[in-house]
């Protein structure tokens, strides 16, 4: 294999592992946030829940989002 040809792979191989750190740490963030708004959707204040409106809205696309991103590994 010629230099080039290996630094080629070296690339590829280093840029996947690149984008799958990026996926697992965008992961954890979703992970978070489903967290946060489910403890905010479940509270006993109403005015925990006035905060935000629209918490179940944004908990559903978080939940698909992390599905999409488990997905990709």
């Amino acid at each position: 294999m010629t230099a080039a040809g290996f630094s080629l792979l070296w690339f590829i191989d280093a840029r996947a592992k690149l984008d799958k750190g990026v996926r697992q740490d965008e992961a954890r963030r979703v992970r978070a946030l489903i967290a946060e708004l489910e403890r905010n959707l479940t509270a006993a204040s109403a005015q925990i829940q006035q905060l935000r409106p629209d918490a179940g809205h944004e908990l559903r696309n978080s939940k698909f989002r992390l599905d999409r991103l488990e997905a990709m590994r």
